[in-house]
């Protein structure tokens, strides 16, 4: 019966479930042969509960996020720049852009979920294999992923780059727009690694205009929490007890 229910509760969501595990996170000092300009990354691993967790299975869209305002759980940013997914009616199934920590928040909470922390977002793109990208090591083309490759000024409906899908089913894990996770510890190049930047958030994925560099699932960026950007949206997860 709890099985059952999982599945049902899965294809409600449209969740994924994936497994979670202890992850290096971006320890060793390494160098990426196959990139043009060669790129050192130094990698920390970090002790996470192994186990399930669900995992939405692609970037919360505008209509999605528009339901949970509608039901006054969630209010509208203060952004209103014209060019943002998130005030276009005709962009319901692109991803929820322009939107800020509190936002994200609120959307997950309405769904009874979460944002992930840095560690278990990177653990699910990586999966059990540890690939340098979502698909595998194949450097980034644009029918794998939503990137500046595409030469695109804007990012594109969710699921659009199937190829470039995890094993496990998870879409636009990188390209399209950067995802917030709860994480307040960003670490960055050359070994620095803030344990707390206040009012900044890190975010993973990058987005449609990010160059190969960028891309490696390894890579992070901080976001401010109450800023806002065409850039940056989120998707949620869920613990596999609730």
């Amino acid at each position: 019966v709890a099985a059952v229910k999982a599945k049902q509760r899965q294809a409600a969501r449209s969740e994924i479930t994936v497994r979670i595990m202890s992850v290096e996170i971006g320890g060793k000092w390494r160098r990426i042969q196959e990139m043009k300009t060669p790129l050192f990354l130094r990698q920390r691993k970090i002790e996470i509960g192994s186990g399930e967790l669900y995992m939405d299975k692609h970037e919360v869209t505008v209509g999605e996020f528009w339901d949970c305002v509608l039901e006054g759980k969630c209010y509208w940013p203060k952004e209103t720049d014209t060019k943002c997914n998130l005030f276009n009616g005709d962009k319901l199934h692109y991803p929820a852009d322009c939107v800020h920590m509190q936002n994200a928040e609120q959307y997950c909470e309405w769904k009874r979920g979460r944002l992930p922390s840095e560690a278990e977002w990177e653990s699910a793109a990586k999966g059990s294999d540890g690939n340098m990208y979502p698909w595998g090591s194949e450097k980034p083309k644009c029918r794998l992923a939503v990137t500046d490759d595409c030469d695109l000024e804007y990012s594109l409906p969710v699921c659009s780059r199937p190829e470039g899908n995890t094993r496990s089913g998870l879409c636009d894990m990188v390209g399209n727009v950067s995802e917030l996770t709860k994480s307040t510890k960003w670490y960055k190049d050359f070994g620095r690694y803030y344990e707390y930047i206040p009012k900044r958030h890190v975010a993973k994925g990058c987005s449609f205009v990010c160059k190969e560099k960028d891309l490696l699932l390894s890579s992070s960026s901080w976001h401010r929490k109450f800023a806002t950007s065409r850039t940056v949206g989120f998707r949620c997860v869920y613990d596999a007890a609730e």
